[in-house]
């Protein structure tokens, strides 16, 4: 009786529904001197609170310079793009991040 329904249910399909996997990125620091340029385009359908917005793509560039071997400075400058009502508009909405890593 088993061995039939473990038959019958390998025909059973189903739609598996994820997003995309995390970004993963080198964890040692920019070398002394040198710059370090990430880009990266992330698409949204918003939900329906957020009418009249429909959809969303943010833009996202991360710059990173190596003061020492061991530290670096990064400035990642957000941009979105988004469809209000029927008009194309682009802002610096979640503002820009600045920060220091440190290889210890």
């Amino acid at each position: 009786m088993l061995y039939r329904f473990l038959f019958c249910a390998s025909f059973w399909t189903t739609t598996a529904r994820s997003q995309i996997p995390f970004y993963t990125d080198d964890a040692d620091t920019t070398a002394k001197g040198k710059f370090h340029l990430e880009i990266y385009n992330e698409h949204d359908v918003l939900q329906k609170s957020s009418y009249p917005a429909k959809r969303q793509n943010t833009l996202v560039f991360t710059v990173n310079y190596g003061l020492t071997n061991k530290l670096e400075f990064g400035v990642n400058p957000p941009l979105t793009f988004g469809l209000l009502g029927g008009r194309f508009s682009a802002s610096p909405r979640a503002g820009v991040h600045l920060g220091f890593a440190v290889d210890f």
